[in-house]
């Protein structure tokens, strides 16, 4: 089943993006009376019936409605960007698939990246959300220095990944389920070490992902990827999904 994004549902906008209306027609050769699924991205799941195209948009009507699958808890990756901007967003692509509520892009002192193109990431992301299904779009916060994201979270538990770590400091082990958490990923250089001081005085707790040297987008991929596991999906909205 297609699944298209509507952000403004709320406020009553019942037509498919031109972009989604074009896909509607000239690839999936949907018709009026047809069923598809389209998520305001806030984690509904709407069903709902085509009806007529105008103004290269296609109209349709809510015929049901439940929430997508959701974690127990809230997961943030604050992440210094990496010279290569592609590798970021493999990064968040991926992350979108997995789950993830919100991405920090952070500004570190070994940081070689000082600026992201938000358009960019919010189209990634979107593809992304579609593409699993799950109808969550995470938060994007713009580039952020490193201190205030360290003094901005007060998630239940919060991690900064190191090299190195201690070996029993894995965060598999160190996470607890059904907390929000905040997870930090230097870059190619790694935190300094002042960085790290400061997010350990803040509450941060030193994670290691485990024994092996990561670059920043596998780090960060993998610490999500950790947490997902940590956290598992709300038995509600799995017997609540659209089928």
């Amino acid at each position: 089943m297609a699944l298209f994004f509507q952000p403004n549902l709320a406020a009553g906008d019942h037509q498919l993006s031109e972009d989604d209306t074009h896909h509607a027609l000239r690839v999936l050769r949907l018709t009026a009376g047809d069923t598809v699924d389209v998520t305001d991205g806030r984690g509904q799941l709407y069903q709902v019936r085509l009806s007529t195209v105008k103004n290269s948009r296609y109209a349709f009507e809510i015929t049901g409605a439940a929430p997508g699958p959701r974690r127990t808890a809230r997961l943030t990756v604050a992440v210094a960007p990496t010279k290569q901007a592609d590798r970021m967003e493999w990064f968040l692509e991926k992350a979108v698939e997995i789950g993830i509520d919100q991405v920090v892009w952070m500004h570190c002192r070994h940081s070689e990246r000082t600026s992201i193109k938000p358009d960019r990431m919010e189209k990634i992301a979107i593809t992304a959300m579609k593409q699993a299904g799950h109808g969550y779009l995470p938060v994007l916060t713009p580039m952020t220095p490193f201190d205030q994201v360290v003094k901005g979270f007060a998630s239940a538990q919060n991690f900064i990944c190191t090299v190195p770590a201690a070996p029993n400091d894995l965060l598999l082990r160190m996470a607890r389920p059904a907390a929000d958490t905040c997870v930090l990923i230097g870059p190619e250089g790694d935190f300094s070490a002042d960085e790290v001081a400061m997010a350990v005085t803040a509450g941060f707790q030193k994670a290691s992902l485990g024994p092996h040297r990561l670059r920043t987008e596998t780090a960060a991929l993998a610490a999500c990827h950790i947490l997902n596991l940590v956290q598992p999906l709300s038995p509600e909205a799995r017997s609540n999904q659209i089928n």
